[in-house]
């Protein structure tokens, strides 16, 4: 099979693009309704590009939204999910998993700051070698405490082990009440993940469940408001 050529590339990713911003300039009334209630993205930087693994596996497996943060915060998102780890330099990243998005985490920071009510649940997507793990874990508690100094306008919590290890960040509030309208392999899609199809199937009807007494938490948050035909 040939590799696809750039002149082919630029028509897919500007089809892509097109349907995107359709998407997002449909959100408008239902997402002024919506607004009111305490809604949160899951894995809210699986939008970016991935850096690390094929497009296709990760966009099905790992991807869990679209809109990227700005436009999450415009239909309302109020709680975003920030998973992060070091690089071998000791910078942070975005991550799910062993995947590795290409986020400008300083921009989203201050951005998010600058709104004055947003949440930010944060976890360190640890490695599960012990001779990783309390490295990661010495970094990930040293870094939350230069967030909380930094952006003092975003709630951080959690500062839990994505693998595990409970609280590691035990400096930072635990999270709220959380309940995640999300894909899981008891949601009936078998073992393989498949959070858009979850989304596109469920998050209708799930709607129903966001109110102002707990946070509920979503892929793909467009579908709130898109129904699938």
């Amino acid at each position: 099979m040939q590799n696809k050529t750039q002149t082919d590339i630029l028509p897919m990713k500007s089809m892509f693009l097109f349907a995107a911003l359709a998407i997002f300039f449909c959100l408008t009334t239902n997402a002024q309704a919506i607004a009111e209630g305490k809604l949160a993205s899951h894995n809210s930087l699986t939008f970016a590009q991935n850096i690390n693994g094929n497009d296709r596996i990760v966009d099905r497996r790992n991807r869990c939204q679209s809109l990227d943060i700005q436009e999450q915060y415009a239909v309302g998102v109020r709680m975003f999910d920030f998973r992060v780890r070091p690089d071998k330099d000791g910078k942070a990243q975005a991550a799910h998993g062993r995947i590795v998005y290409d986020v400008n985490l300083e921009k989203e920071y201050e951005w998010l700051n600058s709104k004055g009510d947003v949440w930010i649940r944060i976890m360190i997507e640890n490695s599960r070698l012990p001779w990783k793990k309390d490295s990661y874990f010495k970094w990930f508690r040293k870094y939350t405490a230069e967030l909380v100094k930094k952006y003092p306008n975003i709630r951080f919590v959690g500062g839990y082990g994505a693998r595990g290890g409970g609280q590691v960040a035990d400096k930072l509030p635990h999270q709220p009440q959380i309940n995640q309208y999300i894909w899981s392999i008891s949601s009936g899609n078998g073992i393989v993940p498949a959070p858009e199809r979850f989304a596109k199937e469920n998050n209708i009807k799930n709607k129903t469940m966001i109110n102002n007494e707990s946070w509920s938490m979503f892929d793909f948050v467009e579908y709130l408001f898109i129904e699938e035909d």
